[in-house]
This record gives structure tokens, C-alpha cells and sequence, in this order.
């Protein structure tokens, strides 16, 4: 299997002895300048060299926290409670190992809900609920980056599943399975999608600021050589995330994502990698109708993305411009770095931007209020009577007005609510073309029931409210 698993786009890759799978990441992109012409409505001079092309190396799931509502048999905690109090281990909470059918998994103290955390080697983080304790998922597991950029997201997602299964079915000495098993509901807490591209370096100036446009502030973070890149919507469902990848590889040490990019024929290691990530927790996927298995979630992500970036040449919740003499930013062009963002494919083709549902909530009681009022003064200079149901009376003289006007003008009321429907307004979400490369959920890697969990490389592991 492809060592990002599957789900990501083929790329044609450089020539190479290595023994390992050709990757599957994304295609390159190189866009051509598409400045607009010029025009006289600003007098400032942008004649700044800013249309930058870029060059994709990567995108993917880079963070994914399931929950699991499920009944832990009694045998999984006294077993727990066994190790820990046998636990004669110096490191500062660690208290053994736990095994979970084949896979081993260090056992340690946990908190907040959780007394136990159980860890496989910077891979897979399972966090285990008292066993009485309400308000909390029995199981709340965190996928980390190397799991999901090694395996791919449904292949890892899929491996978490079968793990928890088995630690809800089987007894934990025994290793025989449980009658009868406890269900297990799979809930997707949070997801991160990611994506990496070359072709532009960053400053945080406010001229660069300003090119941004976005529904929340920019929050810019270090300055001069030291910046970093920038934060959108810090306190919303949707928080955009957008800095210099290659320093943040550089200080953690985790390099080992840098073997992904040299695999992308157009990467230069010379240049810097600037990443563009996207947060969702539950109220952000809610809010797109995405709240739910990881399966119901991966197939929204690529109509989650288009909202948040925009489509391809068209803006979105953020977007980087390219600045005009138009006095209105909201007009500037995309800028042709952004646009290879924009065209970033994780598990579908041709999707179409998703519609953020708390929108029309919110929509309808301010709607409500508008119409309320412009009735209310419509009446009045109409000179309708509202003796006995002001309401009732208001809403038959104004329907007895639309309906003259609509037999001699146009648009009529039903022109402008089908108008409406096709701004997106209660629209359903069309369907996107699954790609041929989107992986099955089950496993196929063969040998024992949810495969060995692996380190980067192959190795064996053991790794103010903001509405915007």
C-alpha cells in the first residue's frame, strides 16, 4: 500500500533506487500571471511582482480525534487497575504496557475524565473514561500526523476503529471475545486537513495583510525574520491556520515529512514549504452537516474545503487576493498561489463548496426582525387597517399587493424565492464524483485484524465568541 495510503492524488515522481512504494501525492500545479487590467478607480500603485505560481507537495488529513460511545466490559478496567497498581516504573506516569489483540500500547495516567491513556509510539492515542463517568465518550482517540500521512486517513481511521472494537469485545486476559459484545459508536471530534505548497514566501506585513480576505481578523504571529505565519478565526468553528511549515519542521524535528515532499517532482529544497490548514470541531461539522463517523466526514471534506478556500478563481471564508487599483477588496482576483490551494483534491473530484448551515439560523431571525419592520411601515403608508388582527390583516393586504404587481412587473415573488434557492439558500449539497483513488475502510494490508501500526519510513513502531 502507498505510504500515504489512500486518498491521495497520484503525482509523477523522479527516478529513484529506493525500494518503497511510489507515493501518492498531489499533482503539481503551476499557474501561468493572470493580472486583470488595470483600472482608474485607485489611485495606489500595486506594480509589486505579488502574482506568485506555486507548486503543491502534499495534502491530507494532518489530525483526526475520534470518540467511542461503548460499554467497556468490567474486564478491560479491573485489568487496567491491575497494571497500575502492580506499576513499579520510574518514568513520571508511566505504568506499563496493554496489549489490544497484537498491537502493545504503553499504559499511563491520563486525567479530566480520562484515568488512563493508552500510546503507541507517537502513532495512535487512546484515552480511556472512568467507567461510570457521564458526559464523557468511553474512548477518545488521536491520531497523530505519521499515522495519517503513513497509512492514510482511512486506512488509520479504519485501523482506530478495529482497535477499540477489540478493546470493547475481547477480554483483555484472555484475548477470547465477549458474549455478547457492547456496541461501538465511532464520532468524529475534530479533523485538520492540510495543505503544503511552495512559490511564496510570507512576511506579515500589513500590505500582505490587507491581501487577505477573510470572515474573521488575521492574528499574525512573530515578526520581521521572525514571523511565522498567521492565525483566522481563533475563537470560531472554522480556525485557518497558515505558516512556514519548513521552520516549524526545522525546530520540532520532525523531518519526516520532508521525504514526502522530495517524492514531488517540482519541490525545491531551497525553498520554503508554507502550509495551509483548516480546523474543524464538532460545532464546525455541524454547522456543514459533516457531524459523524469518520467515514461521513471524509466524504465532506473536499466540499468543506472548497467553502473555507473557494473554488478554484473564486473567493471564499479566506482568500489570498491579488491587489487592484478597485478600491473594493472583495473584487481583487485570486491570487494564483492561492489558486493551487484552492485546486488541493483529498478525497474527491469536482466537489462543490459546501453551505454552512448556522448561517440561515441565524439568517431567519434577523430576517424575521427586517420583515417585521418593513411590513410594519409598509402598512402604514398603505394605510391599511389593523383593527381587530393587525398581523393577519397586514400580511392579506400585502399578499393581495404582491399579487397585483406580480400579473404586470417581473421578477414576480416566485422568480425571486427560486432565486434565492440558487444563491444556496436551503439547497441541497449536490453529490461530488468519488475519486478512483479513495480507499476502501476495510482492511486489505492482510495478517492479523487491523494490520501493525508503522513509524514514517515503514519501520515497525510500538509511533470575544467569533461566529465567522
Amino acid at each position: 500500500m502507498s505510504p500515504l495510503g489512500k486518498g491521495f492524488r497520484p503525482v509523477t515522481k523522479r527516478p529513484t533506487t529506493s525500494s518503497r512504494t511510489p507515493s501518492q501525492l498531489p499533482l503539481k500545479l503551476t499557474l501561468t500571471n493572470r493580472n486583470p487590467p488595470p483600472d482608474n478607480r485607485d489611485p495606489r500603485d500595486y506594480t509589486r511582482g505579488t502574482n506568485e505560481s506555486g507548486v503543491r507537495v502534499a495534502e491530507g488529513v494532518d489530525t483526526l480525534v475520534l470518540t467511542f460511545d461503548a460499554l467497556l466490559p468490567d474486564a478491560v478496567y479491573r485489568e487496567l487497575w491491575a497494571i497500575a497498581s502492580r506499576s513499579k516504573e520510574r518514568t513520571p506516569n508511566l505504568l506499563g504496557t496493554f496489549a489490544i489483540g497484537s498491537e502493545v500500547f504503553e499504559l499511563s495516567r491520563a486525567g479530566r475524565g480520562y484515568p488512563f491513556k493508552l500510546s503507541r509510539a507517537g502513532l495512535l492515542d487512546l484515552a480511556v473514561a472512568s467507567k461510570n463517568h457521564p458526559g464523557f465518550p468511553s474512548v477518545r482517540a488521536e491520531l497523530r500526523s505519521p499515522f495519517l500521512w503513513e497509512e492514510g486517513a482511512v486506512e488509520a481511521a479504519s485501523q482506530t476503529v478495529q482497535i477499540v472494537e477489540t478493546l470493547a469485545t475481547t477480554d483483555p486476559r484472555t484475548g477470547k471475545p465477549l458474549d455478547p459484545a457492547a456496541p461501538v459508536v465511532e464520532r468524529v471530534e475534530r479533523i485538520d486537513i492540510a495543505v503544503d505548497v511552495q512559490g511564496l514566501d510570507l512576511t506579515g506585513s500589513d500590505e500582505e495583510a490587507e491581501r487577505f480576505i477573510c470572515k474573521a481578523e488575521p492574528v499574525r504571529h512573530g515578526a520581521g525574520a521572525r514571523f511565522t505565519g498567521y492565525t483566522f478565526g481563533r475563537s470560531s468553528p472554522i480556525l485557518v491556520r497558515i505558516y512556514n511549515k519548513t521552520k516549524e519542521v526545522n525546530t520540532s524535528g520532525r523531518q519526516w515529512i520532508q521525504a514526502k515532499w522530495r517524492e514531488v517532482d517540482g519541490y525545491d529544497p531551497n525553498k520554503n514549504v508554507w502550509r495551509v490548514e483548516a480546523q474543524l470541531r464538532a460545532e464546525g461539522l455541524r454547522q456543514f452537516q459533516a457531524l459523524g463517523n469518520s467515514s461521513t466526514v471524509f466524504d465532506r471534506c473536499d466540499e468543506i474545503w472548497r467553502h473555507i478556500v473557494g473554488k478554484p478563481g473564486e473567493h471564499g471564508w479566506i482568500t489570498l487576493t491579488e491587489p487592484s487599483r478597485d478600491s473594493n477588496r472583495s473584487r481583487w482576483p485570486v491570487a494564483a498561489w492561492w489558486r493551487v490551494v484552492q485546486e488541493a483534491v483529498f478525497f474527491h473530484h469536482n466537489a462543490a463548496p459546501a453551505v454552512r448551515w448556522f448561517r440561515h439560523a441565524g439568517d431567519r431571525e434577523r430576517l424575521r426582525a427586517q420583515v417585521a419592520g418593513s411590513l410594519a411601515k409598509w402598512t402604514v403608508l398603505s394605510s391599511v387597517e389593523t383593527v381587530s388582527d393587525p398581523l393577519g390583516q397586514a400580511l392579506e393586504a400585502f399578499r393581495e399587493a404582491q399579487r397585483e404587481h406580480d400579473r404586470h412587473a417581473t421578477p414576480t415573488f416566485a422568480e425571486i424565492v427560486s432565486g434565492k434557492r440558487t444563491l444556496g439558500y436551503l439547497h441541497p449539497v449536490p453529490q461530488p464524483t468519488p475519486s478512483k483513488n479513495k480507499g476502501s475502510t476495510t482492511n486489505d494490508r492482510g495478517g492479523n485484524r487491523f494490520g501493525r501500526l508503522r513509524q514514517p519510513g515503514g519501520r515497525k513502531g510500538g509511533t470575544k465568541r467569533n461566529r465567522s
